[in-house]
């Protein structure tokens, strides 16, 4: 699905019709990127209805140039999804330690840290890749689409990039 344009202009000049014409052309994607993390049909709709009307609200803040307006609509309807699950999900307590260790919080903080180094060092594209899977949760048949990769290509180049992290830092730490 490739939003033209003149529907993206229409809809920031407050065009209530283009507005439905790109909700027709959107809901699917929108749809698509949601149900699995919400699996409840009543909160699938509720977040594409909550998307579109964050489309409408911020839809002059789309820069053609830092992405497709495909890859803008998803991360939206995906903050939006993640957002209504943590709302959703009842706080529980837990011990740091089970997923953890026993690392003090320094330590762990230094991992990431690491981790982060590693990655930025990282070409455009492995870091594009690394923080759909890992930052955005998205799918690798959602990354395969929005990047225009086969699946078995994503999966094989996240391979790689764990490996590399993995190589990386048993280098840095010895």
């Amino acid at each position: 699905m490739v939003m033209e344009k003149n529907l993206i202009s229409r809809v920031i000049s407050r065009d209530e019709k283009a507005l439905e014409e790109m909700m027709i052309q959107c809901r699917p994607l929108i749809c698509y990127v949601v149900r699995p993390i919400l699996k409840n049909e009543e909160d699938v709709e509720e977040a594409v209805n909550d998307t579109m009307l964050k489309v409408w609200n911020s839809i002059s803040s789309f820069d053609e140039s830092r992405g497709s307006f495909n890859s803008w609509i998803t991360v939206i309807a995906h903050n939006i999804a993640v957002d209504k699950l943590r709302k959703k999900e009842k706080t529980v307590e837990y011990d740091d330690s089970v997923f953890y260790g026993s690392q003090p919080d320094e330590n762990r903080k230094g991992r990431v840290n690491d981790i982060l180094e590693v990655v930025n060092g990282m070409s455009k594209k492995e870091q594009q890749l690394f923080y759909k899977k890992y930052y955005y949760q998205l799918s690798v048949e959602m990354i395969s689409a929005e990047m225009g990769m086969s699946k078995k290509a994503v999966e094989s180049s996240l391979y790689r990039i764990r490996n590399s992290i993995r190589e990386r830092l048993e280098n840095k730490h010895g």
